[in-house]
């Protein structure tokens, strides 16, 4: 088979050959990054994390009394919880209303009992006031204010796009938080129970401990989300025997990148580069002389929080030079085939991942 053959067979076949790899088992969701907490601040964060630990065993309420389930969340809690009196006064009818709801957590019974107890005109709310859980209305979450700064230099190297500054970045990541995170008690949206102010890519905010949990859980999942900053980009170069190149089985072991199978058919590791790269920056590969070698370039392209990849593979032989391109997104895996030599066809993966997987 002829080396336009090959370039032919990889052009028709890439369209079902760039596969998403398997999905990686779940990692750990990134905390975000603060200045050190005050031990008061510190102390109730960590309750409101206790508060998100699945009940050990499941629970199930029909017309049940919010006395009940509150003595369940302390059980399983060891937390006492009370109410603002300010706000929803102490003569104890609130511990008589019923609910209904199968809660996994502690802190999902507490939003039902919440929603159960709030009079028409207004919604009470879940919250921790030095080491005590309370419901309190949005008057009660003002006065637990307390500041936090949060490093937010990771997520905007994630977020930032080619040429947009590191204070544009920070300000989408705001807006995030300013329209997901009880958007309506922030200053910047008339509220007056909240405030964030951006410090280049800090943010300073002063909010109640629940606000401060949710904005923590907020920027964790946008870190966890969001297309990684740099990516690591391995490139794998095997020759094939001519007779199995264009077979089925050499076909899909090519596709997936199974190495072990692409061996066991007769193929042969020739080299495998791997080079760090910043998502927004192209990345050379170059093995042999520019008189006879082998070079893949790599570029970006498309919207930057969809970012896809052209890539371009090049092979110099004598006088001959093969030239095949695709496509790819970060994650995928994409392939070329090349001429070899007279008995072998050359195979190119190409791959990427965040470099931390």
């Amino acid at each position: 088979m002829t080396t336009t053959a090959f370039a032919a067979i990889a052009v028709a076949l890439f369209a079902s050959a760039s596969l998403r790899e398997p999905p990686a088992a779940p990692a750990a969701t990134p905390a975000p990054r603060v200045a050190q907490d005050s031990p008061t601040l510190a102390a109730d964060l960590a309750i409101l994390a206790r508060l998100e630990v699945p009940f050990a065993t499941p629970k199930s309420y029909a017309d049940t009394t919010v006395e009940e389930v509150v003595k369940d969340i302390k059980a399983a809690t060891g937390l006492s919880v009370d109410v603002d009196r300010r706000a929803i006064g102490d003569a104890g009818a609130w511990e008589v209303v019923r609910i209904d709801g199968e809660p996994a957590t502690p802190r999902a019974a507490l939003n039902a009992i919440a929603r159960a107890i709030s009079p028409d005109y207004q919604t009470y709310s879940v919250d921790v006031a030095s080491g005590l859980v309370v419901f309190t209305d949005d008057s009660g979450r003002k006065s637990l204010a307390a500041p936090r700064s949060y490093d937010l230099a990771p997520v905007v190297a994630q977020v930032r796009a080619s040429g947009q500054s590191d204070a544009d970045a920070a300000a989408l990541v705001l807006n995030q938080i300013l329209q997901s995170v009880v958007p309506e008690l922030w200053s910047a949206n008339g509220g007056d129970a909240a405030r964030a102010e951006l410090l280049g890519t800090s943010l300073a905010v002063s909010a109640s401990p629940a606000i401060h949990h949710e904005v923590a859980q907020k920027l964790a999942a946008l870190a966890a989300t969001l297309p990684p900053a740099t990516l690591l980009w391995e490139v794998t170069m095997l020759e094939i025997p001519l007779a199995k190149a264009d077979a089925a089985d050499a076909r899909r072991a090519i596709a997936a990148g199974d190495l072990a199978s692409l061996t066991a058919l007769g193929a042969s590791v020739v080299a495998a580069p791997r080079v760090l790269t910043g998502r927004d920056q192209p990345a050379e590969i170059s093995i042999g002389s520019d008189a006879e070698g082998l070079a893949v370039s790599i570029s970006p392209e498309g919207e930057p929080m969809s970012r896809a990849f052209a890539v371009r593979v090049t092979r110099r032989k004598a006088a001959v030079v093969d030239t095949v391109a695709f496509r790819c997104a970060g994650g995928e895996r994409g392939w070329a085939m090349l001429g070899g030599s007279s008995a072998n066809a050359l195979v190119v993966l190409v791959s990427s991942r965040p470099p931390t997987e």
